[in-house]
């Protein structure tokens, strides 16, 4: 009975300490405390307590970084329709649909032509104009268009 008081006051005694030098520590009433005390009071209630305040806020901070990160790659994946061009390539002679469209460092333009109704120089020409076109409105990006009628494609545009 007797050790069991000593163990249960000593256990008492060593609670209050850390309790107090916690206190301190945590308050911000830490400058009277020796470096080595501040390390070990820290260890031991890092010890006590698991993951420690500054531990979760890195986590955190981590975390918050990769949604960033994944926010910032989906929105460059997003593909964006320029409508503008898209009603502009829709509306010349001999093409039955088309879309330009920009993702990430990309502008693509399609254009699906009508059967037999204009020649293949043309088709050309008409993909080169609005590879052109594109390359001025979107300088910084890479284009790419391509004409494609009955399957076959007749123009691919890189700049």
């Amino acid at each position: 009975m007797k050790q069991l008081n000593k163990k249960s006051i000593t256990a008492i005694i060593v609670v209050v300490i850390i309790g107090v030098i916690g206190t301190m520590y945590f308050t911000g009433r830490n400058s009277k405390i020796p470096q080595a005390d501040k390390n070990i009071v820290v260890r031991t209630i890092d010890n006590l307590t698991g993951k420690t305040e500054r531990e979760n806020k890195k986590v955190e901070e981590e975390k918050k970084k990769k949604e960033e990160e994944k926010r910032k790659q989906e929105e460059a994946n997003k593909v964006n329709q320029d409508k503008n061009f898209t009603e502009k390539v829709k509306k010349e002679n001999g093409i039955l649909d088309g879309q330009v469209y920009t993702q990430g460092d990309y502008v693509c333009g399609t254009m699906l032509i009508k059967e037999n109704s204009i020649s293949q120089e043309e088709v050309k020409k008409l993909a080169e104009k609005y590879a052109n076109e594109l390359k001025a409105k979107y300088k910084n990006k890479k284009v790419n268009v391509q004409a494609v009628q009955n399957g076959k494609n007749l123009a691919n545009i890189t700049k």
